[in-house]
């Protein structure tokens, strides 16, 4: 649950803070309290405010990692991923990972995957740099970005099993500092 202050709620959401305290006194907002402050829900704050920006506008200070992930096939992982970073693009740049050999987010967003040279695999096994593999989706949306997959993707375990610094975290590091780089 992530809290923020009357003061930043009002300035987000585009009303007054007594707005806000008549909302809290008439019980269709919820306050907590912190520090002696009042604080309100990004999430209830973006349900009874509308569609609005509710991430800072800042290098670094709105990047968030979202993975779309389960273990079953056929639950609607691409399709969930592909309309949320597309939804997402509409407000920040998003950089969207292909991590599954079928590629099936390659394709959703317009790209062959055997046509790609440069993939998620070229990033993991051969390391060219990340920024390097990222292909400009749209526009629209205008900050859409992805690093494809092809067949290649399904052979990469084997192939980085055992080196050092080839794993998750270190990926997620480079694609934030990507991110952080196309914001700012």
């Amino acid at each position: 649950m992530e809290l923020i202050s009357l003061p930043n709620a009002s300035r987000i959401a585009d009303v007054s803070v007594t707005t806000h305290r008549n909302y809290i006194r008439d019980k269709r907002l919820a306050a907590y309290e912190k520090g002696g402050r009042l604080m309100v829900e990004c999430g209830e704050l973006a349900a009874g405010f509308g569609p609005k920006r509710l991430t800072p506008q800042g290098v670094g200070q709105g990047t968030r990692i979202i993975a779309v992930a389960n273990q079953k096939g056929g639950v609607g992982k691409t399709t969930t991923a592909v309309a949320l970073a597309s939804i997402l693009a509409r407000e920040a740049p998003v950089l969207t990972l292909d991590c599954d050999a079928q590629a099936n987010m390659t394709q959703a967003f317009g790209f062959e995957p055997d046509a790609q040279d440069r993939t998620l695999y070229s990033v993991l096994v051969e390391d060219i740099a990340l920024d390097n593999a990222v292909l400009r989706v749209g526009p629209p949306p205008p900050d859409l970005t992805l690093v494809p997959a092809n067949l290649d993707l399904a052979d990469t375990w084997r192939q980085v099993a055992g080196r050092v610094g080839s794993g998750v975290w270190e990926l997620t590091e480079k694609g934030i500092k990507l991110a952080e780089k196309e914001v700012g």
